[in-house]
């Protein structure tokens, strides 16, 4: 009964904090319970985000993790693990269309989004051609 208490509110919080200070001032456990929040509206999503991050090691771990790997951590059903597998293809999309060719680049910070954007790898076992180009004009 006290630890339904002292939880009483704690997503509102969460989502005030956020509102207010970003997704960046929460902890890595937080960030991915407040991710959770969207496929779990009635689970406490604060132990699952422990077990994930417990399990794969870190916040970017769990996003790159298998669904079927996902679905092994108690907790975490099809609908959860297709939404946490998709976001970096999500997050890569995102980046793609804010810098597409049909916006006029006007900064040195656009242009640098853009070319991110453009040879950022589009998995985790692909190497990125940019940073390649980076690092051998210092050899």
């Amino acid at each position: 009964m006290a630890e339904n208490k002292r939880h009483k509110g704690h997503r509102q919080r969460m989502r005030e904090r956020v509102q207010s200070y970003g997704l960046d001032s929460l902890a890595e456990h937080e960030a991915l319970e407040y991710v959770l929040y969207l496929t779990n509206a009635q689970k406490d999503t604060n132990g699952i985000a422990h077990d994930l991050i417990d399990r794969f090691g870190d916040f970017a771990a769990v996003l790159e993790a298998s669904e079927e790997e996902l679905c092994t951590v108690e907790g975490v059903g099809p609908s959860t693990a297709r939404m946490l597998h998709l976001l970096p293809q999500i997050s890569r999309y995102y980046g793609r269309s804010r810098t597409s060719t049909t916006r006029c680049i006007k900064t040195t910070e656009q242009m640098g989004s853009y070319l991110m954007a453009k040879f950022a790898p589009s998995s985790i076992d692909n190497h990125c051609p940019l940073a390649d180009m980076i690092f051998l004009s210092f050899l």
